[in-house]
């Protein structure tokens, strides 16, 4: 009784004409209904079943267009897509930059000041010529009954650094860029003095003719011709160029 409903479904989807109906009687039917309940099985689809009923009873199916059973078709299984895995990229590993080591500076090294030479470096031949010019000096001074002059090694100094400060510091006079005056470096080099005068020049070649040019000035001829003064220092210094620095001084201690 479980598939009766089935066939009742299944006569409703074919109903016979007139001319086939007139050949079905009650006996054929009851034996319709017999086979399709014997032959009707779990997997037998509907359509399958009306089709064998429609065909005992004589109908022809072919005129009732009934749709061959085909499985339902299911949408082709896809895998949804998901995003392609990617490694979030990091920062490449680098280094912490860091100091080169140096080594902890040091003061740089200086060589501790000495005592200040007693003598500017001169050479042979400017000796000779600070040598010439104190000849000169006593040589004037004698014409005048003026005793000579004694040559003093630190007046010497004294005169050589004057010169060599107007090469250095390009400057002419007594005084120099510091303000200090010929009585000034003298107290500085501790030299002590009752009386003191300087000469200073520039340009000339040899001990004669620088000796001419202070002969022929009145102050510089009474520096040297002064009978008060007992010592002398001589400094003569030659530049790059050639040119010669001479400074006199003249001191009574």
């Amino acid at each position: 009784m479980k598939k009766l409903p089935l066939l009742l479904i299944c006569a409703t989807l074919a109903v016979p004409t007139a001319a086939q109906a007139s050949s079905i009687n009650a006996r054929s039917i009851f034996n319709i209904f017999n086979r399709a309940r014997n032959t009707q099985t779990t997997k037998t689809d509907r359509q399958t079943v009306t089709k064998n009923i429609l065909k005992a009873l004589g109908i022809d199916i072919d005129k009732f267009n009934i749709p061959s059973a085909t499985a339902k078709p299911t949408a082709a299984p896809t895998v949804k897509p998901t995003a392609a895995p990617v490694v979030k990229p990091t920062a490449a590993p680098t280094a912490k930059p860091t100091v080169a080591p140096t080594a902890k500076p040091t003061a740089a090294p200086t060589v501790k000041p000495t005592a200040k030479p007693t003598t500017a470096p001169v050479s042979n031949s400017m000796t000779a010529m600070e040598d010439e010019v104190l000849r000169l000096t006593n040589e004037e001074r004698a014409k005048v009954g003026a005793p000579p002059l004694k040559r003093a090694s630190d007046l010497d100094a004294l005169a050589r650094a004057h010169s060599q400060d107007m090469i250095s510091r390009h400057f002419f006079d007594h005084n120099n860029p510091d303000g200090k005056s010929p009585f000034d470096r003298m107290r500085a080099a501790g030299i002590t003095y009752r009386a003191a005068a300087e000469n200073i020049a520039y340009g000339q070649s040899s001990a004669a003719s620088v000796m001419n040019a202070w002969m022929n000035s009145s102050g510089h001829r009474k520096n040297i011709l002064n009978a008060t003064y007992t010592e002398i220092g001589i400094g003569a210094i030659k530049n790059s160029g050639g040119t010669i620095y001479w400074t006199q001084e003249f001191v009574k201690r």
